[in-house]
C-alpha cells in the first residue's frame, strides 16, 4: 500500500511502498539518503510512515540500493535534463556540427584537388590496358590502382628569343594613351623573352600586345571583362578568368589556340611563366597550394607530381625569365616593418623553398633577384654586391633589373639596371575667389523697388550702379608636397653613376599613383618599370595605368 511522505531536507511530498521492515530511498529532487520506518494500521489509528535522514543501518537493507544507486554526475544530468536545461543539447548539437563540416571539408579538398583523370587521347598504361577478347577477368576482380606521383621534374621549354631591334620615336619622350586600345590597364606580363607587353583592358573586355622593337601596341582581341590574370612566354599567352577558366593564345598575333579548365580548389590566385620559355605553367591557390601545367600540347596538362603545398606566400607571383625559379613575397613598410619573401625551385625532383631575408620583387634574367635592398640577392639568400653602393631605406629605393638578358655575365658585372627613388614633388592647387554675400552685392542693372508717383521720375534717370567693393590682395599660389619619383639607367653594378647618354626622368605627372600617399612604393611597382636596352627603350606604366611613357636610352 503506497504512503505519502515528506523529506526532511526539501519538503517534497513523494508516494512510498509500504514494507515491514526499514527502507532505504532516495528524495527524487534533492538525492538526499533517507530511511522510511512503517507504522502498521491499527484499530486506534491506521498506517503511517515516519521519514529520517541517513540510510537505515541495516548493511542488507542497504546493499539493495547500492547496487542501482547511479553516480552524482549522472543524477545532476538527469535534474537538468528534467528542469528543462538546454546545455546539453547546444553541446551535442555543436559536436554534430563540428564534424559535419570537417567531413564536407574533407571531401571538397580530395574532390578539387585530386589527380585529374588521364585525357581520352593519352595512352593508359599498360596495367590499365583494355582486355583482349575472351580473357574477361572474373567478376569480382579489380584492376590495381595506378600509383601516386610524388616526384616530378621542372623541366622549362626553351625557344628561339624573337630579336629586338631599336625603336624608331619621334621624340626622346613620348606618351601613348591607351584609351584607344581599351583604357585602364589589369593584368600584365613580360612575353617575347622581353620583347612584347601584353595588357589587359578590365572595363572594354579586351586584351592588347605592346611591341618594343615598333613602339606601339600591334594589336588587339576581345577578352573577359574584370579581373583576369594574364601570363606570358616565348610563344604563348595564358588568361584565367573567374571560374578556372583558361585561354591560350599565341604570341604576338594572339590567335585562340584552345580554352579549358583546371581543377584547383579555391581557385587561381596567381599564375606565372618564364618569358624567355614555352612553359611550364605555375598556378597558385589562396591557401598556398601550386601545381605546373604543360602548356604545348591541345589543352593544359597537369605535370604529375607537382601539385603540393610547398609553404609560400600565394600572391605576388613573379617567374625567372628561364622558368626554373618562382618568386613570392609580402612586404609591408609600414610600422611593424615586416618582409616575407620566398624562392621556389625544384631540386632532388621536389620543389625546394629558400626563404630571403630581403625586400626582393624582381627575378633578374641572370638569376639574381632585385628590389628595395642594398644589393642583389641570389637563390641562396646571399647578397652579390655591387660595383659602387650606398645605404637604402627600404620602401624608399628601388632597383629594377633590365627585361632582356644580353650576355653570360650578371648585370652587376655587365648589363643595366634602373634606380628607382621615392621623392616629393610641389604641387599648385587652385587659387578660389572669395565670392561676397548675396545681401552685399547687387546685381547689374538692378533699381530699387519704387512708389507709383515716383515711376515717372525712375524711368527718365539712368540706374544707380552698385558701389564697387575693395579687393583683397590676391594670396600667392598655393602648393601641396605630393610623392613622386625619380629613375636613372646605371650600367654594370655602379648604382652611383648614371649609364652614358641617359637623362634621369624625374617628378612625371604620369608616376602619380605609383606610390602609396605615405610615399611608399606599391606592391606591383615593379610592374611599371621595362627597361630593354636591345631597343633602346624604357617603357613606364602610368599610376592611373591608362598611358605608357616612353623613354629613348642611347644605351651603347
Amino acid at each position: 500500500m503506497p504512503l505519502d511522505v515528506t523529506c526532511p531536507r526539501c519538503q517534497r511530498v513523494f508516494p512510498v511502498t509500504e514494507a515491514r521492515a526499514a527502507v532505504a530511498l532516495e528524495c527524487p529532487r534533492c538525492d538526499a539518503e533517507l530511511t522510511a520506518e512503517f507504522r502498521p494500521a491499527s484499530r486506534r489509528a491506521p498506517a503511517a510512515a515516519r521519514v529520517r535522514s541517513g540510510y537505515p543501518a541495516s548493511q542488507a537493507a542497504y546493499a539493495g540500493l547500492a547496487t542501482r544507486r547511479k553516480t552524482a554526475a549522472t543524477r545532476k544530468r538527469e535534474r537538468q535534463i528534467r528542469s528543462g536545461s538546454m546545455f546539453g543539447v547546444m553541446l551535442a548539437s555543436l559536436a554534430v556540427l563540428l564534424v559535419s563540416i570537417s567531413g564536407l571539408g574533407a571531401t571538397g579538398y580530395y574532390l578539387f584537388t585530386a589527380r585529374p583523370a588521364p585525357q581520352a587521347a593519352e595512352a593508359l598504361p599498360a596495367h590499365r590496358a583494355p582486355l583482349p577478347a575472351g580473357d574477361a577477368t572474373e567478376p569480382g576482380s579489380a584492376l590495381p590502382p595506378s600509383p601516386r606521383v610524388e616526384k616530378f621534374d621542372l623541366k622549362p621549354l626553351a625557344g628561339l628569343v624573337p630579336p629586338v631591334t631599336p625603336t624608331k620615336l619621334e621624340a626622346d619622350l613620348t606618351t601613348l594613351d591607351l584609351a584607344p586600345h581599351g583604357g585602364r590597364v589589369g593584368a600584365v606580363a613580360v612575353g617575347g623573352g622581353g620583347r612584347f607587353l601584353v595588357m589587359h583592358f578590365p572595363d572594354e573586355g579586351r586584351l592588347g600586345v605592346f611591341d618594343a622593337s615598333e613602339g606601339r601596341v600591334v594589336g588587339t582581341v576581345g577578352a573577359e571583362n574584370g579581373d583576369v590574370k594574364v601570363a606570358a612566354g616565348l610563344s604563348w599567352v595564358v588568361t584565367c578568368a573567374a571560374g578556372n577558366n583558361f585561354r591560350v593564345l599565341t604570341l604576338p598575333t594572339l590567335e585562340p589556340r584552345y580554352d579549358t579548365t583546371v581543377p584547383l580548389f579555391g581557385g587561381v590566385a596567381a599564375m606565372a611563366m618564364g618569358h624567355r620559355t614555352d612553359g611550364p605553367l605555375l598556378l597558385t591557390n589562396p591557401f598556398g597550394d601550386v601545381v605546373l601545367l604543360d602548356v604545348t600540347g591541345a589543352a593544359l596538362k597537369e605535370v604529375e607530381g607537382s601539385r603540393k603545398k610547398p609553404g609560400i606566400v600565394p600572391n605576388n607571383l613573379r617567374a625567372a625569365p628561364d622558368g626554373t625559379a618562382f618568386l613570392t613575397f609580402a612586404h609591408t613598410y609600414e610600422t611593424p616593418v615586416t618582409r616575407s619573401a620566398k624562392v621556389l625551385t625544384e631540386a632532388g625532383r621536389d620543389w625546394a623553398v629558400t626563404a630571403l631575408d630581403a625586400a626582393v620583387t624582381t627575378p633578374g634574367p641572370d638569376g639574381l633577384f632585385y628590389g628595395s635592398w642594398a644589393s642583389p640577392v641570389d637563390r641562396t639568400g646571399a647578397a652579390v654586391p655591387l660595383k659602387a653602393a650606398f645605404t637604402v631605406t627600404p620602401g624608399k629605393m628601388w632597383f629594377l633589373p633590365q627585361v632582356t638578358r644580353s650576355g653570360d655575365l650578371p648585370l652587376t658585372q655587365d648589363g643595366y639596371v634602373l634606380r628607382v627613388i621615392a621623392i616629393m614633388r610641389y604641387v599648385p592647387v587652385p587659387r578660389v575667389q572669395p565670392v561676397p554675400p548675396n545681401d552685399q552685392v547687387a546685381p547689374a542693372g538692378a533699381r530699387p523697388v519704387a512708389r507709383d508717383d515716383q515711376a515717372a521720375d525712375l524711368a527718365a534717370k539712368p540706374a544707380p550702379q552698385p558701389k564697387q567693393q575693395p579687393q583683397p590682395p590676391q594670396p600667392p599660389v598655393a602648393r601641396q608636397l605630393k610623392p613622386s619619383l625619380m629613375v636613372s639607367v646605371h650600367a654594370a653594378g655602379n648604382v652611383a653613376q648614371f649609364a652614358p647618354n641617359t637623362t634621369i626622368l624625374s617628378a612625371l605627372p604620369e608616376f602619380d599613383g605609383i606610390l602609396e600617399p605615405s610615399g611608399v612604393g606599391r606592391a606591383d611597382l615593379d610592374q611599371h618599370f621595362y627597361l630593354i636596352p636591345e631597343a633602346k627603350l624604357l617603357v613606364v606604366l602610368s599610376g592611373d595605368r591608362t598611358k605608357l611613357v616612353l623613354k629613348r636610352v642611347n644605351l651603347p
